[in-house]
């Protein structure tokens, strides 16, 4: 999945349309990866996963952008869950470029390797080991963003669990929030520290995917009259 400085610094890009608070937004662009280290919950079910493939990659999952809608479409004027859907939306585009450009698969649609940078196919057969690669090249690219400042993380707030409350279910608290943050810049310490080279996309691919998942973010925030001047 994408980092959160990715996450982060796509939020960025957008909410000069938006009329939000604005460190509600973006906390609403990180709240979906609770994982095991802060809940019991778990990431997977916050991005609703396990209803919905990549069109190209049956065997990929992406978070069901389309049962997001269906249970918050009334509270989407809210900051946090309108980040929340903006973070959906972000790993929905960047995963499913990355799984239709550089996977690799069989006549029956059984994952096989990828495409590297260099042209060059890696035969593998364990999604495991891919997904990592995936990872680090998204966490290299997030720590560039980061370092030319195109990144703004949120702070805490007390606002922050009252907005928190809207989530179906109800899966963080005040406890949990603030672990999320406190582990931004220990992640970004991790990385620093990560000799990783960028291994199936390259920063200048990067870019682009990032600079459409923002538009198309934003097309359909306009769709939803979400962005000023389009309120509904």
């Amino acid at each position: 999945m994408p980092s959160w400085s990715i996450h982060c610094a796509v939020a960025k890009k957008i909410i000069s349309h938006l009329d939000v608070d604005e460190n509600t937004f973006l906390f609403g662009n990180i709240v979906a990866d609770v994982d095991d280290d802060i809940n019991h919950y778990g990431s997977y079910a916050t991005h609703f996963y396990g209803t919905l493939a990549s069109s190209f990659c049956p065997n990929e999952e992406l978070p069901n952008i389309h049962e997001f809608y269906d249970i918050y479409k009334s509270k989407l004027n809210d900051p946090l869950i309108m980040g929340y859907y903006c973070h959906l939306l972000t790993d929905y585009y960047f995963n499913d470029y990355t799984y239709t450009n550089h996977w690799l698969m069989d006549e029956n649609k059984n994952i096989i390797g990828v495409k590297l940078i260099n042209g060059e196919e890696k035969k593998t057969r364990s999604i495991y080991s891919l997904q990592e690669i995936k990872r680090k090249d998204f966490a290299k690219f997030g720590k560039m963003l980061y370092d030319k400042g195109l990144v703004d993380f949120p702070e805490y707030s007390a606002d922050l669990i009252n907005h928190a409350k809207l989530l179906e279910p109800n899966f963080i608290n005040k406890n949990d929030i603030k672990v999320m943050l406190s582990k931004i810049y220990a992640y970004l310490d991790e990385v620093s520290k990560n000799n990783h080279q960028y291994t199936i996309l390259n920063e200048e691919e990067l870019f682009k995917v990032m600079e459409n998942t923002s538009d198309n973010i934003l097309e359909r925030f306009k769709e939803l009259g979400l962005t000023k001047g389009n309120k509904r």
